[in-house]
Parts: C-alpha cells; structure tokens; sequence
C-alpha cells in the first residue's frame, strides 16, 4: 500500500515533511526513491490521534 493512500495525503506532502523532517524518507537507488519506515509511519498516525 502507498504511504500516501495510507495517511491520505498526497505524494506532494510526503515529500514536504520529509524536508521538513516530519516523516523522514529512505532514499536509494539511481533515482533516488523514497521509502517510509513502518515505524516512522505508525508514530506519525498516533501523534495525529
């Protein structure tokens, strides 16, 4: 499942807060893709209850 769908937010977003440092990415490969940490993704949802 897409992190995005999961909070529903937009891809946009994800990439605003991991500038900003609220939900940190991974990044690897050539392109430089980002992933999220389960983890990461599970305090974020906690914090906003």
């Amino acid at each position: 499942m897409k992190t995005s769908n999961l909070l529903n937010c937009h891809p946009n977003t994800l990439r605003q807060w991991d500038r900003k440092g609220i939900l940190v990415a991974v990044r690897f490969g050539e392109r430089k893709d980002r992933r999220y940490r389960k983890e990461d993704i599970l305090k974020l949802i906690s914090k906003q209850k």
